[in-house]
């Protein structure tokens, strides 16, 4: 993989990423938003004497390829699941991805709700969808906190990501 302008925004800013792969969740697991197989990861995203710790999700492409005997063989979910969790190698999110989607939820924050709605099809009077946004905006907080000066450079930085 390119070393990206985020990349070398991280590294020349000393900003790290500790990761700790909580496991794969399989395609079956409630709540129902959540079902698409993936590894579960818990990150810590840190500059200097700041941090911030938060869950992360990676896809299972982020991961080995799965030999091609087996593929037929783990098209039942719970199958799969033992597999993933005992063979398989995930790929340890980067700091930069992390950063990036932090950054992009951030940037959705400063949006209003109703733009919010707007952009993602969603209906203004869901309680879902304005939790969703909250979120993201107390993410805004979390990171401009983290980041500091560095925000803006760091948005920039990610433009391209």
């Amino acid at each position: 993989m390119t070393d990206t302008a985020l990349d070398a925004f991280c590294r020349d800013n000393q900003i790290t990423l500790s990761a700790t792969l909580l496991g794969y969740v399989p395609d079956n697991v409630t709540p129902r938003d959540k079902r698409w197989p993936h590894f579960s990861w818990r990150v810590t995203i840190t500059r200097g004497d700041h941090s911030h710790t938060t869950d992360y999700r990676t896809g299972i492409g982020h991961a080995q390829p799965l030999p091609d005997h087996y593929r037929r063989d783990l098209a039942e979910p719970a199958r799969r699941e033992a597999w993933f969790n005992r063979h398989s190698t995930p790929v340890v999110p980067t700091v930069a991805s992390v950063l990036h989607s932090l950054l992009s939820d951030a940037q959705t924050g400063l949006d209003t709700f109703d733009e919010y709605c707007s952009s993602f099809g969603l209906d203004t009077d869901s309680r879902k969808a304005l939790d969703t946004y909250l979120a993201c905006q107390t993410i805004g907080v979390v990171i401009r906190r983290l980041l500091g000066e560095l925000y803006q450079p760091a948005c920039e930085a990610a433009q391209d990501y």
